[in-house]
């Protein structure tokens, strides 16, 4: 987005946001009343996310942070103001976060001041509550500014660098502090931090920066630029050894960094070399470190290539970095193989945007080496917006695979989900719905004849898949999940590996949560809809554990109620999410497991639910009669009257009205052991089984009918009743029994009625 169409998109979410935050702060974030300016806010964000995979929205300098932006407006001082009592400096937002996860976090940022100081502050009330998808970035100082601006880096980092600015700060960060901790070193003690201890974190910090491929080496050097101007460069230099000193006394700030930097990224160079079994020794060529190292070196060499290379092309002062790395050659730190392909990079990285695209374009195969190059390419003209070079190029390194060797072929493969991810964050999809066609097609081929790069053709499908859900293009990822659903039914043996897994791997969490949402939200678009149906039930395991797992936090009785709706949709995988959660020590887990259990009439739902019968809670016991009672599965009387003593009366009564109707034979021994051995239950349930026997279709009623009249501690009430049920019986066995009766015991009161 240009900087008019940030600003403007971003300050209508900020509005949006501040009236839902408000509601949140009064009601809470699950209250009706704040349900739907929270939906708008998120509908804002998500327009937002589907244009830049990362938002970030705050306050700094008394202007508003729209990503890189600073922007005035005072609609939003209240937020402002709400922001800075909790701490909290900014929001960064991810693509594909949920709206669960976006409703709880503005409830986590809303929670009161005194909760958040009670808990040991922002920072350690930001790590207690962390949310998928959505960071919350602490405060640190409120200088004020006015006007527009760029930052020139993000928040996160210029915080982080302004920090550090002064020593007698530093002591008291919080962040600093926390940074000590993930370096293995602890706290200052005094005022200030000491000019070693200080060294040491921007040595830590600049390697991670260096090896992390999701770093950004520039925004890192500027931080430790910024702290040399503040706290002049000689407080740092005076930590190095003395020969250092000499040669860095007097430098401007900048240069200065750019050295410790370099410095940083030779040091990590030299232990990722020693420690991946490198040797000394290698010989000459592209492949020396493998000589030395074995494979294990192979790939440090490969480690140590990428870093130096990325130091090269960030601080363009190539021949001090070559001159360092030699002196390393001599020590026998690194092998000499290792500076002629550092001076290869250093080629590659002299190239124009245009001089590097015709070389990618004129490649007739891709190294790992090449690759990498590949992948740079892409996201640098990904930054400078010529999608068209991007997606030019990958379709080159496509069209290459074709040419290739199986076994070239195979390791080009399994980058390629790489390639997908790269551009799917530059919001490019063509090139990922050509792999889709490509692969798809070869995918249908291949039940023919054998592909070697079958599992990696399956695993670029899943990758697509990913990326094309995250957008919403459903069809297409419906597509996907099809071929790969056929192909592991063709033969699920044969592809366990390979299309099951893939099958498995079709959606994220995040994007399966997402689509539930959407299915709860478009009630009215049947075709989005049919294609979010069509995928959750093709990752119905992954999407039932999720529905559960929202039903669990879920409050509202019409919410419950979709989220099961859908949970009956996903077939086996709803089945063994709610058979797994009848043993849950929550009560509304179990309820909710029965209540899908009955739902998908379970052919053993009687046996699944009989424990369930017995539970401590009665809402569960409801739960699990109502699921009997609807269900039509065999022998269901017999499983509800086995249960009758556990049952409380109210549901007592229910199961035997139920009986009444449902005449099931099976309940026929289980009603004889509960009228004989149950004289403590109230007379009224014990006439109402009896009621419940009579009706059963079945001549053994007699042989009950005879039992519950002989049995002389019964009720008399109950044992009339059997006494007139035997003689309104069609059977002939019911008036022998009467006659038998009147023998052994002539002169009780009931033949005299």
């Amino acid at each position: 987005m240009d900087k008019n169409q940030l600003k403007r998109q971003g300050l209508t979410f900020g509005r949006s946001f501040q009236r839902a935050y408000k509601l949140v702060m009064l009601y809470g974030s699950e209250h009706v009343a704040a349900e739907d300016p929270l939906q708008r806010s998120y509908d804002a964000l998500n327009n937002l996310l589907k244009q830049s995979p990362q938002f970030t929205f705050g306050f700094f300098n008394r202007r508003v942070v729209l990503n890189e932006l600073l922007t005035p407006d005072p609609s939003l001082d209240a937020l402002e103001e709400e922001f800075f009592k909790r701490g909290i400096a900014a929001l960064t937002f991810i693509l594909g976060l949920t709206s669960r996860e976006f409703k709880r976090g503005v409830g986590i940022v809303a929670t009161k001041k005194d909760t958040i100081e009670e808990g040991g502050g922002i920072t350690v009330f930001i790590q207690k509550n962390q949310i998928e998808g959505m960071r919350i970035i602490a405060a640190e100082r409120r200088p004020s500014m006015t006007g527009d601006s760029m930052l020139g880096t993000d928040l996160q980092s210029l915080m982080m660098a302004q920090t550090l600015l002064e020593p007698q700060q530093a002591a008291r960060s919080v962040n600093l502090e926390l940074l000590l901790q993930s370096a293995g070193m602890s706290a200052p003690a005094g005022s200030a931090s000491s000019p070693a201890e200080l060294l040491g974190l921007v040595e830590k910090v600049s390697q991670a920066a260096w090896s992390n491929p999701e770093g950004n080496p520039s925004q890192m050097i500027q931080a430790v630029a910024h702290l040399l101007e503040e706290l002049t460069p000689n407080y740092l230099i005076a930590a190095l050894p003395q020969e250092r000193q000499a040669a860095l006394q007097g430098r401007p700030a900048g240069e200065v960094a750019t050295e410790l930097a370099e410095d940083a990224a030779l040091e990590w160079a030299k232990r990722r070399w020693a420690a991946g079994g490198g040797d000394g020794g290698a010989g000459e060529g592209g492949g020396g470190e493998r000589d030395g190292g074995g494979e294990a070196g192979g790939f440090a060499g490969e480690e140590v290539v990428r870093v130096l290379g990325r130091a090269l092309q960030t601080t363009q002062v190539a021949e001090r970095l070559l001159q360092k790395l030699g002196q390393l050659v001599q020590k026998g730190d690194l092998p000499a193989s290792i500076t002629e392909r550092v001076r290869d990079e250093m080629t590659w990285s002299s190239w124009t945007l245009a001089e590097r695209h015709s070389h990618l374009m004129s490649l007739g195969q891709f190294t790992s080496h090449d690759f990498r190059h590949l992948t740079e390419f892409l996201k640098q003209v990904g930054q400078e917006g010529s999608i068209d070079q991007a997606s030019e190029v990958s379709h080159h390194y496509l069209e290459c695979m074709d040419h290739a060797s199986p076994s070239e072929r195979r390791e080009g493969m399994g980058r390629l989900p790489e390639v997908i991810r790269i551009l799917t964050g530059l919001h490019s999809l063509d090139f990922v719905r050509e792999v889709v066609d490509r692969f798809c097609a070869q995918l249908g081929r291949e039940t023919a004849s054998p592909d070697p790069c079958h599992q990696e053709t399956s695993a670029c499908l899943a990758a697509a898949a990913q990326s094309l859900a995250m957008f919403e293009d459903f069809d297409s990822a419906v597509r996907i999940g099809t071929e790969l659903d056929a192909s592991v039914r063709s033969d699920p043996e044969r592809h366990a590996e390979c299309c099951a897994q893939a099958l498995h791997n079709l959606l994220n969490v995040t994007t399966v949560e997402r689509l539930i949402e959407l299915s709860l939200q478009k009630r009215g678009e049947l075709k989005s809809l049919r294609a979010i149906a069509s995928l959750l039930r093709l990752v119905d395991t992954q999407a039932a554990e999720i529905v559960f797992r929202m039903l669990e936090g879920e409050r509202s009785a019409t919410g419950r109620s979709r989220l099961l709706h859908i949970a009956r949709q996903l077939g086996d995988g709803s089945f063994r999410a709610a058979r797994k959660r009848l043993q849950d020590e929550r009560w509304y887990v179990v309820r909710n497991a029965c209540t899908v259990l009955g739902a998908m009439n379970d052919p053993a739902l009687a046996s699944h639910l009989e424990p369930v019968l017995r539970h401590s809670d009665p809402r569960v016991q409801q739960a699990a009669v109502t699921a009997i009672i609807r269900s039509t599965v065999a022998g269901r009387g017999a499983a509800l009257v086995q249960a009758l003593p556990a049952l409380p009366a109210h549901l007592q009564e229910s199961v035997l009205d139920e009986l009444l109707l449902l005449k099931d034979s099976t309940a026929l021994d289980p009603l004889k052991g509960f009228l004989l051995r149950n004289t403590a239950v109230r007379t009224g349930v014990l006439e109402k089984a009896l009621r419940a026997l009579v009706v059963i279709p079945d001549e053994r009623v007699v042989d009950v009918l005879n039992s519950v009249l002989i049995h002389g501690e019964g009720p008399s009430s109950l044992r009339r009743m059997a006494y007139l049920a035997l003689k309104d019986s069609s059977y002939p066995a019911a008036q022998q029994r009467i006659a038998q009766y009147r023998l052994l015991a002539p002169n009780d009161p009931l033949l005299k009625e």
